[in-house]
């Protein structure tokens, strides 16, 4: 799959995966409660009209990657764009003149706090679904899923992260 979400600023990270925080609780299993999720804020902002999204099981689907990685609390931001807005973006920020997948913004992590912004392609998935056999909006979820892993420390750049990080999407 052509995969080229990028992290901006501090990674955890080993060969394994992230590195465990000492001061985060440890991942849970349970999906997060109603109280537990507003803590835990996603603000999808829906910028394009080639593909009608569910903004309301992208931001839970970042909520459980947050959840599971034993974030407590979070602002994140999901900006679902078209390949123009995104190439803007990827040239800007990284200098890649080309459009893509997804981009990850982290922009603090204390704690169990954690800030960021997510971008994601609708067109890249619309796109690229047809490769793998299955609908735009799914490969828009896992882009979704894909970026917010990134922001909670996974790395996909060596093969050993690249696959922990697809057992993580697949979870």
């Amino acid at each position: 799959m052509n995969r080229d979400a990028t992290q901006l600023g501090p990674t955890r990270g080993g060969a394994a995966g992230p590195t465990k925080d000492a001061s985060l609780p440890p991942p849970d299993d349970e999906p997060p409660s109603a109280c537990q999720r507003s803590a835990l804020n996603v603000e999808v902002n829906n910028r394009q009209d080639a593909l009608p999204v569910d903004v309301d099981a992208l931001a839970t689907a970042v909520r459980e990657v947050l959840w599971q990685a034993g974030i407590r609390r979070a602002d994140v931001s999901l900006a679902v764009v078209d390949n123009a807005e995104i190439r803007i973006h990827n040239a800007r920020y990284l200098q890649h003149d080309y459009a893509t997948d997804t981009l990850s913004f982290l922009l603090e992590h204390r704690g169990d706090y954690l800030e960021g912004q997510l971008i994601v392609s609708v067109e890249m998935a619309a796109q690229q679904a047809g490769k793998y056999g299955w609908q735009a909006d799914d490969e828009l979820m896992l882009y979704v899923i894909h970026a917010a892993l990134h922001l909670v420390g996974y790395d996909d750049h060596a093969p050993e992260d690249a696959a922990e990080m697809r057992r993580q999407e697949q979870r």
